[in-house]
């Protein structure tokens, strides 16, 4: 079912366009440093068009392997970014703590309660609630930073590692298209 909700992504009258675009995307995330080659505002773009149809296991999946790209230093980094947002996931965990596994695991959790406080929050405000890709849209958004302020995607670790998420999820459905 994963399958063929990422496979429909690339596919429609834009499909060769998108397809063109995710492979430059993974490209410049193989070719060079995870935190190179791309601007913040790309990144968010690019996570938000495939974080759509990732199931919670996906993401932590991605984020796994994203993490698994970057230095132990550039995790600390993207650690210690998520505790001064005070993302309560990554408040408990030792500052010396950088192992892909437990920081995506944490990731996900933070992007998973994100989109329930953001669902909750729209149900009291309207009786309809809102399709999950726009609750999930808004969820990223308002974990990385609302507009106005400055964002997470800002430190080079926090951009690197959701580039990272983005280039592992678009090969996954660019391989699916092969």
């Amino acid at each position: 079912m994963v399958d063929q909700l990422l496979g429909g992504l690339f596919g429609g009258p834009d499909g060769d366009r998108m397809r063109s675009q995710a492979k430059d995307f993974v490209s410049r995330y193989d070719q060079g440093p995870p935190d190179q080659g791309y601007e913040a505002p790309e990144v968010l773009d690019r996570f938000k068009q495939v974080s759509r149809a990732m199931s919670p296991e996906d993401v932590q999946d991605a984020a796994r392997q994203s993490f698994k790209q970057m230095t132990p230093e550039m995790r600390r980094a993207y650690k210690q970014a998520m505790k001064e947002r005070g993302v309560p996931q990554f408040q408990q965990l030792p500052d010396d703590q950088d192992e892909p596994n437990i920081l995506a695991e944490m990731t996900q959790k933070a992007m998973q309660e994100q989109a329930q406080r953001q669902a909750q929050a729209q149900a009291q405000a309207q009786a309809e609630a809102q399709a999950h890709a726009k609750d999930f849209d808004g969820s990223v958004g308002a974990l990385l930073g609302k507009e106005g302020e400055k964002s997470l995607l800002d430190n080079p670790a926090v951009k690197a590692a959701f580039a990272g998420m983005a280039a592992f999820a678009m090969k996954k459905i660019l391989d699916s298209k092969s």
